[in-house]
């Protein structure tokens, strides 16, 4: 779905719109990813050591790191944003799946971070610190959420699957794309004993982008993952640093879960398989 050229017309066509895909070459998307990733990291890092905490950070690499950056590019050379990331409007059926992936990916997930945990063991002390370091004022939760939400879900989507999936699976193949792009999604979070867990998100990503061709469907499902994942943060004071003996509940809901996973995955990947024809 997403075979771009990746390399730049030798004689524009007036006809055709400006395009990062179509106006630069490889390697410059390559350097563009490398840029956007240390310049994210950059400004999260600063806005720690002024004390930033663990949102404000977030927030800082989103915007001055990602963002930025993108509009000034995109403003330089006229692109289209919306155009060149496939963040536009999609029939109201991709949002109701990237829900439902979402919400389907949360157990699977779950236990698969829970093995990382196993081979990984947890930050004891990391791990209270951030969870003490959550803001508890009215206006500190919904700049959280902001955050946690909607901006960061929106700066990864864009570098992992708008740039680099995309990138990949023209370069070889939407499998290698998709395995690249999960691994240096999960490796870059720097949570090994989440490791397992972060790769699935990925894959499940990167799955939904090649089969409705749409990043806002990648950044509903992901915001919809974060704002489960900060709920349930919120709602519990106990920090979990060891994994849990799996349960019958546990080995439930993962059946129900693969098996609405597997019903909407097909229907995908029939309804793309027709669009082709």
């Amino acid at each position: 779905m997403n075979n771009d050229s990746f390399e730049p017309s030798e004689t524009p066509d007036l006809d055709i719109p400006a395009s990062l895909w179509t106006d630069r070459s490889r390697m410059w998307i390559v350097g563009l990813i490398l840029m956007l990733m240390v310049g994210n990291v950059f400004f999260q890092v600063q806005a720690y050591v002024m004390g930033g905490g663990f949102i404000l950070p977030v927030l800082a690499g989103q915007i001055f790191g990602v963002f930025i950056p993108l509009l000034v590019l995109s403003h330089r050379n006229q692109w289209n944003p919306i155009a060149d990331f496939q963040l536009g409007t999609v029939p109201w059926v991709v949002p109701v799946v990237a829900v439902v992936l979402a919400l389907a990916t949360l157990v699977p997930a779950s236990l698969l971070a829970e093995l990382s945990m196993r081979l990984f063991p947890t930050d004891p002390e990391r791990m209270a610190m951030f969870h003490k370091s959550l803001p508890k004022s009215g206006l500190g939760i919904v700049l959280t959420f902001i955050t946690v939400v909607i901006v960061g879900p929106l700066g990864e989507e864009i570098v992992f699957r708008g740039l680099l999936h995309r990138l990949a699976s023209g370069f070889w193949d939407p499998v290698k794309g998709t395995v690249l792009a999960a691994l240096i999604f999960a490796l870059v979070h720097a949570e090994p004993w989440l490791l397992l867990g972060l790769v699935a998100i990925g894959v499940s990503l990167s799955f939904l982008y090649e089969m409705t061709g749409s990043l806002l469907a990648c950044w509903i499902f992901h915001a919809v993952h974060n704002a489960v994942a900060l709920v349930m943060m919120y709602s519990t004071n106990e920090v979990q640093t060891e994994p849990t003996p799996l349960t019958a509940s546990d080995l439930l809901w993962l059946v129900i879960s693969l098996a609405v996973w597997a019903g909407v995955g097909f229907g995908l990947w029939r309804m793309r398989s027709s669009s082709a024809d």
